[in-house]
């Protein structure tokens, strides 16, 4: 596992405006981040294992500031590229209802469980009393939850490169148009996925979809040309 010299000055500038006014505070961010960091580190081994388990190789994860990236690379078969991408969704498949349970217990109230995850602020309110022990792993163990869910929503439902979502898109294609027609594809529907992201970053003013948005088209128009 490395990690990207971007990625802790990343973690650095999100500390740092945590401690600007208006701002939610180290005793939030801080939680906020560990749990993001993990999750999607156990996200990644998910792919690794997944690949070693088809016959692949797994041999780095690289962490940076929009996610992690897994090297792997599985036996050219539809099916075995369908596992190595699947295994990172699976792991936090399972972790559902495990973290679910434990938001529900730390907080008592199942809105904190279901809520609307693009207005989370309600839910911030809720979590943030108390002192700060006690705020802090009430923080940490919803944020799991939180994150848990964002990851899973995200990487299966938007079909772009290099999401899951357009890694699974084009494995199914794979089996009935083979692996050039699944490719050109997949990276169509991902250049359009790309277009909707960034549109929707700028009317709700989110900078980190649209870098997102921006990678996943610059990797969707890269392969398209591969």
């Amino acid at each position: 596992v490395r990690i990207h010299v971007f990625f802790v000055l990343y973690i650095l500038a999100e500390c740092i405006r945590a401690l600007t006014p208006d701002h939610a505070g180290l005793l939030f961010v801080v939680p906020l981040l560990l749990a993001l960091f993990g999750l999607v580190l156990l996200h990644e081994y998910g792919h690794c294992l997944a690949c070693r388990r088809v016959g692949g190789e797994a041999d780095e994860i690289l962490m940076w500031p929009l996610g992690g990236l897994a090297s792997c690379t599985p036996p050219h078969r539809w099916l075995a590229h369908f596992w190595t991408t699947a295994g990172g969704p699976l792991v936090n498949v399972a972790l559902l209802l495990p973290l679910a349970g434990a938001a529900w217990w730390v907080t008592g109230d199942l809105g904190a469980v279901v809520f609307n995850p693009f207005n989370p602020g309600p839910v911030v309110g809720m979590i943030s009393a108390g002192g700060n022990v006690e705020k802090f792993f009430r923080v940490f163990v919803w944020a799991l939850h939180y994150s848990n869910m964002v990851l899973l929503a995200f990487n299966v439902l938007v079909p772009m490169y290099p999401m899951d979502g357009g890694r699974l898109l084009q494995a199914v294609l794979w089996r009935k148009m083979g692996y050039r027609d699944s490719m050109r594809v997949s990276c169509v529907v991902g250049l359009g996925a790309a277009g909707v992201l960034a549109v929707f970053s700028i009317v709700f003013e989110q900078l980190t979809l649209l870098a997102i948005g921006l990678l996943g088209g610059i990797v969707c128009y890269a392969e398209l040309q591969r």
